[in-house]
């Protein structure tokens, strides 16, 4: 039996730090469209009218016009820098 890797796309990815530059930055794309002040989580529009909740450390991955939320746990797990 022979090992294979996964093959994925590089992506873009930020991780979610809830400052006032990256949450403009990131609303004015039109990828956050929500902040929770209670807990400084925001809403990401992840496609075709579905949102997913970021919470503080959580990653925005962009790939392509697809946007999604993972962990930190999931994204060191799954993602290493280019």
């Amino acid at each position: 039996m022979e090992n294979y890797r996964e093959k994925s796309p590089v992506v873009q990815a930020e991780q979610w730090m809830c400052t006032t530059e990256q949450y403009e930055r990131l609303r004015d794309l039109g990828i956050v469209i929500g902040l929770n002040k209670d807990d400084w989580s925001c809403v990401v529009d992840v496609a075709d009218g579905y949102d997913m909740i970021c919470n503080l450390n959580d990653w925005i991955v962009i790939n392509g016009e697809l946007h999604y939320v993972i962990t930190d746990e999931e994204f060191n797990k799954y993602f290493e820098r280019e």
